[in-house]
């Protein structure tokens, strides 16, 4: 089971990265943004607020589980760019091990996770798709399926375009080493991934439908 524990949106410095594969931190940020009325038409007034949010913070996790167990299969050598430093990297390629041949590792083809913007929105301020979301990001998982065919998945939507407790200036606004990190980084130290994933989370706050910033984190090992 994954650990989850709320922080405040402004924490203190990670002092390293040394959890491998248990740990998950949930960080919530103030409110960015009203939820507009769009989004439950839109959904038909079907589900609750809670529904929603059991919704998103399942995505959420399996999106992470996902980018969390195909990185730990990577080799390190493999990872462009290196990941490395306070910016890290919100569009990775990497090789997986596929197998062993005479006691030799065997790398599969190259798989990359990136960052991107929705189809129907444009990084300009603007609700294009009328959701009460803004340039709203998503993450995508791409395979090679051989023969010169890919293999596209998103895991993830509805993501902000940076990460929780974060704004567009330059610094480390909360505090974890990052400077204006997105809304999915990665970031090596050592042998050791840290992987963030931001995403808009519902909420209601004084009988308005509100949207909080949400941030799940993972550590894995990468293989040497």
């Amino acid at each position: 089971h994954m650990a989850v524990r709320t922080l405040k949106p402004r924490r203190s410095r990670r002092a390293g990265m040394t959890v491998i594969e248990t740990t998950a931190a949930l960080v919530i940020s103030g409110l960015t943004m009203l939820y507009l009325s769009e989004s439950l038409t839109r959904s038909g007034g079907a589900l609750t607020i809670s529904q929603r949010r059991a919704g998103v913070t399942l995505e959420s996790q399996r999106a992470l589980d996902e980018a969390a167990g195909r990185l730990k299969d990577a080799v390190a050598a493999s990872l462009v760019p290196d990941p490395i430093g306070n910016l890290g990297a919100d569009d990775v390629r990497f090789a997986r091990l596929a197998d062993f041949v005479a006691g030799a590792p065997v790398w599969g083809p190259e798989e990359r996770l990136f960052l991107r913007l929705c189809p129907e929105e444009f990084l300009d301020g603007e609700d294009q798709d009328g959701d009460g979301l803004i340039d709203e990001h998503e993450l995508v998982l791409v395979r090679s399926l051989g023969g010169g065919l890919l293999q596209e998945r998103v895991l993830a939507t509805e993501m902000p375009p940076l990460g929780a407790g974060e704004a567009a200036n330059g610094l480390d606004d909360d505090g974890d080493g990052l400077v204006d990190e997105p809304s999915f980084v990665v970031r090596r130290d050592g042998q050791v991934l840290g992987i963030s994933l931001s995403i808009w989370m519902p909420v209601q706050e004084q009988g308005l439908e509100q949207v909080q910033v949400v941030e799940y984190t993972r550590q894995v090992a990468l293989r040497n």
